[in-house]
């Protein structure tokens, strides 16, 4: 155990109704022939450091593991060294027994495809090399061989995976290659190139309306759930002729913590007023005594 002062008791749902969205950058879920997941992997990309992704990164597998019940891993894409390197090190989320080991695919674990014949056999591979050694010594090499690859790939990815090299290839490479510019991107985009890859997919804008109904059936049943609590507790109250002021009852209506409308249903079968019912919410919870 650490050094601590004292001890407290915290609030133990987990739950919650309004909380800041949280969002994996990208979600593989890998099964078997009967349809039931294998392996689930987050997929992020980074390429700058931010410690707050420590903290979420947990919570990202810990959610996914719940849901499809299977193993969970973290892949983290970058095309920066020293972002690989912070990336890679262990999140140890207490003890030493439970540590979280981010698989990372840095620069240094991407090839330099420089042949032509590689890179139409593996075209994914050729702009993946880009993306990572886009702005090298062997830039115009691995430029070539790209644009000769995404040359094998259908009228729909052409195009974009086109763009891709023309976005991270250097513009001295540019410049021999004949290259032209595409318009810039921002730096959102830019910070992120496989996210704006899948945004830019077919896959993406066909997957944008089933996300949205998603979004919006989970939300539905949010409220119909704090609906439930609202009308539950004013009708206890009203059964035990406990009068509410319009401030009181505003509290209540405006409330959207479910674990709170929760403890204000079991107090209102006991309390014998409204200030005795939202007092308990005021009162401060006692440490226990330091050790």
């Amino acid at each position: 155990m650490p050094r601590f002062a004292a001890a407290q008791v915290v609030e133990g749902e987990f739950a919650e109704i309004d909380p800041a969205e949280v969002r994996a950058d990208l979600v593989l879920a890998l099964t078997g022939k009967g349809g039931r997941p294998a392996l689930a992997i987050v997929v992020e990309a980074q390429l700058r450091r931010d410690p707050a992704k420590r903290w979420v990164w947990p919570v990202y597998l810990a959610s996914l593991r719940r849901r499809l019940q299977c193993p969970v891993r973290l892949l983290v894409l970058t095309t920066q060294p020293a972002v690989a390197r912070w990336c890679s090190r262990p999140i140890d989320m207490g003890d030493g027994r439970w540590v979280l080991v981010p698989d990372v695919l840095g620069p240094e674990q991407i090839p330099q495809v420089t042949r032509a014949c590689e890179a139409r056999r593996r075209p994914e591979l050729a702009v993946l090399s880009v993306v990572a050694h886009g702005r090298g010594p062997r830039a115009v090499a691995i430029g070539r061989a790209a644009l000769a690859g995404v040359t094998m790939l259908d009228s729909a990815r052409r195009p974009l995976y086109t763009d891709l090299v023309r976005v991270f290839l250097g513009a001295a490479a540019r410049a021999e290659l004949g290259v032209d510019a595409m318009q810039p991107l921002s730096d959102e985009e830019l910070l992120r190139p496989f996210v704006y890859l899948y945004r830019r997919s077919i896959f993406g804008q066909l997957m944008a309306p089933l996300h949205r109904a998603r979004r919006e059936a989970r939300q539905a049943k949010t409220d119909g759930e704090l609906a439930g609590l609202h009308k539950a507790l004013l009708a206890i109250l009203e059964a035990r002729s406990i009068a509410l002021t319009a401030t009181q009852r505003r509290t209540i209506t405006d409330c959207r913590q479910r674990a709170q409308l929760l403890r204000w249903v079991q107090r209102a079968a006991t309390v014998t007023s409204a200030h005795e019912l939202f007092a308990a919410r005021r009162a401060t919870k006692r440490p226990v005594a330091p050790r």
